[in-house]
């Protein structure tokens, strides 16, 4: 079966001793990989999201591949721990430098920057998600991801009509209201029957139990 060909330059490395000093790692990198061409940079750091991993770039990607398809298959071991080696995500910063003037590179980073931040947004929203969907009953409904076109008194009108309907807190900035009502009971029966079915302007409202 042929090897697929990667255009990247940059290679990841994870599982390697995380007591030896990262001098010590980066020249037993240096060592065993130049074998399989001119390295341009290798980067390994102590701190707690990255010990034990390193990133080396090469100069063209044909060494790259070469290193993986042959350390794939022979292995690589050191300090009696046999280290994984896969792509890295993204070629290094050193890697771009050498095909992008200064102006280019420049918005390379700044856009790694911003897919990062995005990633971090997401990734925290995602986490806050998960912590109110499993908020107990409780008699208050939490809607989020309102749209623009919602108001407070949208609001009135779309729920003053159910059984035990007390009142609206609209949050129109961060696009949340709280809906109260009598009893647990029929505030869970409101969101039953609308959660996932309630549409605004093409958008699903986010329908759960407020925090108690």
């Amino acid at each position: 079966m042929t090897e697929q060909i990667h255009s990247k330059k940059t290679i990841y490395l994870r599982n390697l001793n995380e007591k030896v000093s990262i001098n010590t790692l980066k020249s037993k990198l240096q060592e065993r990989l130049t074998p399989y061409g001119e390295i341009l940079a290798i980067k390994a750091l102590k701190s707690l999201k990255l010990k034990g991993q390193a990133f080396v770039t090469f100069v063209n990607s044909e060494d790259a591949n070469k290193a993986v398809e042959s350390l794939n298959k022979g292995g690589l071991n050191l300090w009696n721990q046999q280290v994984e080696i896969k792509w890295a995500n993204n070629d290094s910063d050193e890697s771009m430098k050498q095909h992008l003037n200064e102006e280019e590179f420049d918005q390379y980073v700044n856009k790694r920057k911003e897919e990062k931040q995005i990633k971090e947004k997401s990734i925290q929203q995602a986490k806050i998600r998960s912590q109110i969907a499993s908020n107990p009953p409780n008699k208050t409904i939490l809607l989020q991801d309102l749209p623009n076109s919602v108001k407070s008194e949208t609001l009135e009108s779309k729920f003053n009509p159910y059984k035990g309907f007390v009142t609206v807190r609209f949050v129109e900035v961060r696009h949340v209201a709280f809906i109260e009502f009598e009893n647990v009971d029929l505030a869970k029966t409101v969101l039953e029957e609308i959660r996932g079915n309630w549409v605004v302007d093409g958008i699903t409202v986010e329908v759960n139990y407020a925090k108690q």
